[in-house]
Parts: structure tokens; C-alpha cells; sequence
């Protein structure tokens, strides 16, 4: 008895469900489905590059002073030209995504981590717990973030370990209420009261039980927020009170080379403030991306 040819239909359904237990298939579907997520991914993608292999873009020293090459023009030579110090404005561009990053993940592990440990321990407990925790982040909410950014710095000194951890501190009260809220709507879940009755310590019911049905909300409010810490770093050095020079960073690059040049080299305005512009956006459609897509109420 010969073995009979497999069908159209057969073929195409085996195809499909190959296609369907690729690797990247998950990357594929999230691509199609939000192409301006994916378009932001792919970005930050590349300020991560950037900002882990700079020599692949330039050899230039992006503090290296030649009086000779001053305020030169966009050319071959200097792509994005020179400022008042004759550096390469393209290498300070690219050595300063390494500053972006730097200060934009590590804050944002800071105010992830302390904002869990408010919100899951403030929704957990309840109670007076709760209302004095509460109490306490309404009081730090309501003094204004940028004030309290350069009050930090100028206590802790200038440094870009000052200014990841006061951005981490001051970020980290708001993504704690949304934390709180998850956890309580976490909290009237039975397997919750389940684990109470069999006598489970409170930071195992925690660790093993809220925290992980929180994590969505966490990854989302991680992403958001990324951008803000940029632009918040950014004008932060702006100002003059974030990294201090000659260390490359796009806000000191937009005020102290921009704002004083405008006129005269406006390349050296519209660089940093094209990359900061690029990347506050790509986290942000990214984030949106993230919420639809991990938000079971919003993936219709």
C-alpha cells in the first residue's frame, strides 16, 4: 500500500504551525500588530549599540580640544561639525548616548525596585500601613519633581551616580501608587486567601504570589517612564546641575554649546535635540505598544 501525498491543506497547516513555535515568532506578531512599538524598539535597540560599542561609529575623542577646528561646519571631515572647543560634534553625540543610558536604566532599576517595595507592601497590608506609606508619597508627590531633582543633586554633589540616584528616588513614588493598585486588585484573588489560611509568611505570599501578577504592570510603567528620566536628566544638565563636563551629555550639549551658538552654528542645537526628541519618543510608543499588548482589557 503506497503512502498517499500530504494535501494542500495539510502542507499549509504544517507550515503554519512551524511558523507559529519560531523563536521569533512572538517578535514577528508584535511587530505587525504595532509597527510604531516595533519601530521604537528598534531604536532603543540602537541607542543601546551606541551607547555599548561607540568606537564602532567614531575614533574621534569626544573631549579632545583643537583650537584650529573650531565652529566648523557640518562636512566630511565632522559630520555634525565642531563647537567652540574644536570637538568632533558627532563624537560627543555618540559618547553621550552612553550618558543617556547609563542614567535612563540605572534610575529607572532604582525607582523599579523602591516603588515595589512601597506598592506591594502598601497594598498588601492595608490598614494604617497603608495610610501612613500613603501619606508619605502624597507629601513627596506634591513638591515639584524638578526641585526636588536639583535639591538631591546639590546635597549628594555632582556625579552621574548622584543623578541616577536622586532621578531613581524622585521617579519612584508614582509608578508606587500604580504598583498599589495592581497589588490590591491583586489581593481579592482566592489563591491569595488560600496561601494566608495554609499559614504562608506575608514576603513569600509577596514574592511568590504579587509580585509576579504585578509584573506587567511593572514592565509598563518601566518603559514609560525611561523617557521621562532622558528628558528629565536632560534638563537637569541643562540647567547645569547634571554630569558634569567634559563628561558628553545631550542636555549640557544643548545648553551650553546650543543655546550659546545658536546663531552662529546651529548644528550644535539641532543634534541633541533631534536624539533626545528620537528617543523620549521611541520609549513612549514602545510603552503604549507594551500596554496594549500585555493588558489582557486592551488587547482587542
Amino acid at each position: 500500500m503506497t503512502a498517499q501525498p500530504p494535501t494542500a491543506i495539510g502542507t499549509f497547516t504544517a507550515e503554519a504551525r512551524a511558523r507559529s513555535h519560531h523563536p521569533l515568532a512572538p517578535v514577528w506578531r508584535f511587530a505587525r500588530r504595532k509597527p510604531l512599538g516595533a519601530f521604537g524598539a528598534l531604536v532603543i535597540f540602537g541607542l543601546l549599540f551606541t551607547a555599548l560599542f561607540p568606537h564602532v561609529f567614531t575614533n574621534l575623542d569626544p573631549t579632545a580640544f583643537n583650537g584650529l577646528q573650531r565652529l566648523r561646519a557640518p562636512s566630511a571631515e565632522h559630520i555634525l561639525g565642531t563647537d567652540q572647543f574644536g570637538r568632533d560634534q558627532f563624537a560627543r553625540l555618540v559618547y553621550g548616548a552612553r550618558t543617556s543610558v547609563s542614567v535612563s536604566f540605572g534610575a529607572i532599576t532604582i525607582s523599579v525596585l523602591l516603588a515595589t517595595v512601597i506598592g506591594t507592601t502598601s497594598g498588601y497590608f492595608g490598614g494604617w500601613v497603608d495610610a501612613v506609606m500613603q501619606r508619605f508619597v502624597d507629601a513627596a508627590i506634591a513638591f515639584p519633581s524638578l526641585i526636588v531633582l536639583i535639591t538631591l543633586v546639590a546635597v549628594l554633589g555632582a556625579g552621574l551616580g548622584q543623578v541616577v540616584v536622586a532621578l531613581g528616588v524622585v521617579s519612584c513614588f508614582g509608578t508606587s501608587r500604580i504598583l498599589r493598585s495592581a497589588v490590591i486588585g491583586t489581593m481579592a484573588n482566592p489563591y491569595i486567601e488560600a496561601a494566608r489560611v495554609l499559614g504562608a509568611h506575608p514576603i513569600r505570599i509577596m514574592l511568590q504570589h504579587v509580585v509576579p501578577n504585578v509584573a506587567p504592570v511593572v514592565i509598563i510603567s518601566a518603559t514609560v517612564s525611561m523617557g521621562g528620566l532622558v528628558l528629565a536628566e536632560s534638563g537637569l544638565s541643562f540647567l547645569g546641575f547634571g554630569v558634569p563636563p567634559p563628561t558628553p551629555s545631550w542636555g549640557s550639549m544643548l545648553s551650553v554649546d546650543g543655546r550659546a551658538y545658536m546663531e552662529r552654528a546651529p548644528w550644535l542645537a539641532i543634534a541633541p535635540g533631534v536624539a533626545i526628541g528620537s528617543i523620549v519618543f521611541a520609549f513612549n510608543m514602545l510603552g503604549d505598544a507594551l500596554r496594549d499588548t500585555l493588558d489582557p482589557r486592551l488587547r482587542q
